[in-house]
């Protein structure tokens, strides 16, 4: 699978995605993996070459002003000069509790907005 090269192999960023494997319709795909190996960037890719969009579950990048520390470079969103649409980012202030509950809830109506029009693409941390 060309994910499962991507990520082990060190395939470059800028494979042609098209290739992935064809099969039946999918309503998300789903990247796991360790810290700064490249999902972020992958997603991207998938997000542009699919027309999803990414829903991301970094626990900490869900906080405003929790830039430093968290790897949140919303610049890695933009791929050839256009920006890959994502949610769940800076959606919690950090004075507020925000637990997997209130995320799953959260997920749960974006996904659910999304679902409608595009293949949403998940990035999980």
């Amino acid at each position: 699978m060309i994910l499962e090269k991507t990520v082990n192999e060190g395939v470059a960023a800028n494979e042609n995605l098209s290739q992935a494997p064809k099969g039946p319709p999918c309503n998300c795909v789903v990247l796991l993996g360790p810290t700064a190996v490249g999902k972020t960037a992958i997603g991207v890719r998938l997000a542009a070459a699919l027309g999803g969009e990414i829903i991301s579950a970094d626990s900490r990048q869900v906080y405003k002003g929790l830039d430093i520390g968290s790897g949140k470079d919303l610049a890695d969103y933009v791929l050839d000069g256009k920006q890959i649409p994502y949610h769940l980012i800076d959606v919690a202030d950090l004075s507020q509790e925000y637990s997997v509950f209130l995320y799953q809830k959260d997920f749960y109506k974006t996904f659910s907005d999304l679902r409608s029009a595009r293949l949403p693409c998940g990035q999980v941390a």
